[in-house]
């Protein structure tokens, strides 16, 4: 009768102790999820910003070339 009480309260830590385990280990996977969909939108942001600023760039060159352009045929 002790063995079978033995197991029982062995079989009840070892399911406590599982879970516990388990839930650690999935909130470390989910913080290392965001952690990478930090760096992908750091990354993409960039991008954006690059983009943009080629943009204007390329935008106020061509609107200094008409500048010129219409000074000089006045």
């Amino acid at each position: 009768m002790e063995l079978i009480i033995y197991l029982v309260i062995l079989i009840v830590l070892f399911l406590i102790f599982r879970a516990v385990v388990l839930w650690y280990f999935r909130i470390n996977e989910m913080a290392d999820t965001l952690l990478e969909i930090n760096r992908t939108l750091a990354q993409i942001a960039l991008q954006t910003n690059e983009k943009r600023t080629n943009n204007t760039t390329a935008s106020t060159d061509s609107n200094e070339n008409n500048s010129l352009a219409t000074e000089e045929s006045t």
